[in-house]
């Protein structure tokens, strides 16, 4: 291939070196931070992995054993993590593994497709490791969720699409690749429905009405099938993932025409106004698609490439969420330096020179910055609460039924029935908060359904809710420090059966010697201790 040439292995190998030296460091740091154990930097990852547990070792779709749950939009990592295990054991270590190695597969494919559009080799080093500590990928890896597969996924969706709709040249062999490809965009994560959507109507502008019909049918088919099983299983067509995240749609001011479109209209661009990152993409993207506007320009390929870049961050940051440890909208950060490398970088002979002054500005690599400090201090606050909290149920508590807020390393660890009081396990909890009669009377009334014994929750969650049943009886908290991720500091135990409470008093006595020195214990078990 003409636009590989001979030095780019040697730049690739470099790159993946210090890639390979980034991950290695903060793996060390979390290793060396929480005492010899690796703990992932969220609770949901162990929801993966507790799903994918149980349909390698259960064959049951749950986050438990005992029943289907509706917890992830995902479908394609979970079904590997799952055959993953299936074929070497459910290890911890496992979705890291996978995560960096896809990773690297990432890297080399980033590095290609510049090359591809003759970005030079230099560059197109530094814009692999510009994407890789900016989207940033060391903290997709260190989650260890879907958020690398809808990378993969959404930058191969993003360069076909280019080459099926830009003129001039065959396009038969782009088009069948990306009709294979969008079933898998949508199933790596349901945002993928939103460049799926820009996409066909790109096809749709070309007039070409059948394909943007069949691309679209099969980029919803796996979504749908998944919905109906759903439903048929008892839960919701979308799943409880989704509809239990607060959205930046409000229905109250959506009502009304206006509202609605005052919503429909602004949200998106207020995000972006106050997400500095996404910021310093779409401006210079708009003014270089600007500048290279003209009628007879429009299918051009980077042309068509930056259209899909500001029309996907438009929508996302209009419809999903931001934030959350930098996973959300990584993708956005990712295929915007790809776009803007390629078509600023290579506009003018000053365009590399204001590609680098672009990341070298705030907040691109004070946002790196960060990332690489809050690694290990998020893995130690999962360390301190979450993994503790699952050692105390898995030690005393096997085989009973527990409500909590925070399902993942507890149901991973341990064989229990939960009663999950966010909603991603339970569908009778998100169905009572889609109706409005989530509260204590209602908790109350679930925590007796499902023969509850103990509860681990945040108490600030709740208190919208009018906070738990009065024949609760809370008996200790645990509070840990420096708190960068954990949905609160502090979480408490709670002895739902009055029987229960001496026995609950007793376990965290003899367990509060295991807990690491610097959580903070208070309540009645504490008393003599």
């Amino acid at each position: 291939m003409v636009w590989f040439d001979k030095y780019d292995k040697y730049l690739l190998i470099l790159a993946l070196l210090i890639v390979s030296l980034a991950i290695w460091g903060s793996y060390s740091d979390v290793i060396d931070k929480n005492g010899g154990v690796f703990t992932y930097t969220l609770d949901d990852t162990y929801n993966y992995m507790s799903l994918a547990k149980n349909i390698a070792l259960h064959g049951v779709w749950g986050l438990t054993k005992y029943e289907f749950t509706s917890s992830s939009s995902n479908l394609i990592w979970l079904p590997l993590l799952a055959f993953a295990y299936k074929i070497s054991g459910v290890h911890t270590i496992t979705p890291f593994v996978l995560n960096t190695a896809m990773s690297f597969l990432f890297c080399v494919l980033y590095y290609a497709l510049l090359r591809k559009y003759v970005v030079p080799s230099v560059m197109a080093f530094g814009l692999v490791l510009a994407m890789f500590f900016f989207a940033p990928i060391p903290a997709l890896i260190f989650c260890s969720m879907d958020h690398l597969p809808h990378l993969l996924a959404s930058l191969g969706f993003v360069y076909l699409s280019v080459k099926a709709l830009s003129a001039g040249g065959s396009r038969e062999g782009y088009e069948k690749v990306l009709l294979c490809l969008a079933p898998l965009l949508t199933m790596s994560r349901y945002e993928g429905l939103l460049l799926l959507l820009i996409v066909c109507f790109l096809f749709l502008l070309k007039r070409k009405a059948r394909f943007a019909v069949l691309l679209g049918g099969l980029g919803l088919l796996p979504v749908t099938i998944y919905g109906l099983i759903c439903k048929a299983q008892g839960g919701f067509f979308l799943p409880n993932s989704i509809l239990i995240k607060e959205s930046t749609w409000n229905a109250e001011t959506a009502r009304p025409l206006l509202g609605f479109l005052n919503v429909a209209l602004t949200g998106g661009v207020q995000a972006i106004a106050a997400t500095p990152h996404i910021l310093y993409l779409i401006v210079p993207a708009l003014i270089v698609y600007g500048i290279r506007y003209k009628k007879n320009r429009f299918w051009e390929e980077k042309q068509v490439m930056l259209g899909i870049f500001i029309s996907m961050t438009y929508l996302h940051m209009q419809f999903a969420k931001t934030g959350w440890f930098h996973r959300y909208e990584a993708y956005l950060v990712a295929i915007g330096i790809f776009v803007l490398g390629i078509t600023l970088g290579l506009m003018t002979r000053y365009g590399a020179l204001a590609l680098i002054g672009l990341f070298m500005l705030n907040p691109f690599c004070s946002r790196a910055e960060k990332v690489l400090a809050e690694i290990p201090q998020a893995a130690h606050n999962i360390y301190e609460q979450q993994y503790q909290m699952a050692e105390f149920v898995r030690e005393f508590y096997q085989g009973k039924a527990i409500a909590e807020n925070d399902t993942g390393v507890m149901t991973f660890v341990s064989d229990i029935k939960i009663l999950d009081l966010f909603g991603l396990g339970t569908a009778d909890v998100v169905r009572a908060k889609l109706h409005d009669t989530f509260g204590a009377r209602e908790i109350d009334r679930l925590a007796a359904k499902n023969g509850i014994d103990i509860a681990i929750v945040y108490d600030h969650w709740f208190t919208p809710y009018g906070g738990f049943p009065p024949s609760w009886v809370k008996v200790g908290q645990w509070q840990i420090m420096d708190n960068i991720i954990c949905g609160g500091d502090t979480v408490a135990f709670y002895a739902v059966r009055s029987s229960e409470k001496e026995s609950l008093i007793k376990n965290l006595r003899k367990f509060s010697a295991k807990l690491p020195s610097d959580v903070k214990q208070a309540g009645m078990y504490t008393e003599n201790l």
